[in-house]
């Protein structure tokens, strides 16, 4: 049976696409489900080649590394056409992310999840993350070696 893309996971795409790159718990706690069930569905999207699915011990720590959760370019051009992505945005630039800054790109996925719980526990706290309008164009010149300094 072919694999067919539902509401809930155009959503999820969208998630990823905006965190860049999440575990499977940050990706559990953003659509307010459990693990084993989010983990499933991630399988399902990861067997549909929309994104990827890596195991990587950014912590260091003992036992099974944490599944790490990107988007990939089959999983960007859905978005593009559920949602009308920029056609300018490319997979390279919400997808996956150098080793190097992994643990940092995921503790900071933890502070916008905390931040948000906060948010819904406080009714009159107003949360907003934004990003440049040229956030993109200066990823794109920093890679051709044309960065702002």
């Amino acid at each position: 049976m072919a694999f067919k893309l539902n509401k809930n996971d155009t959503h999820l795409l969208g998630l990823i696409a905006e965190y860049r790159i999440l575990t499977v718990c940050q990706v559990a706690i953003l659509v307010e489900r459990p693990t084993r069930s989010t983990r499933r569905r991630l399988a399902d999207l990861a067997n549909a080649n929309l994104i990827a699915i890596d195991r990587y011990a950014y912590d260091g720590g003992l036992g099974r590394p944490e599944g790490i959760v990107s988007l990939t370019p089959r999983g960007m051009q859905s978005l593009r056409e559920v949602q009308g992505i920029d056609a300018a945005v490319v997979p390279g630039e919400v997808g996956a992310v150098h080793v190097r800054q992994l643990g940092h790109d995921i503790f900071v996925n933890w502070v916008r999840l905390h931040v948000r719980h906060a948010a819904r526990l406080i009714p009159r706290l107003r949360v907003h993350f934004e990003v440049p309008a040229d956030a993109l164009v200066q990823v794109q010149d920093d890679r051709s070696g044309n960065g702002r300094a």
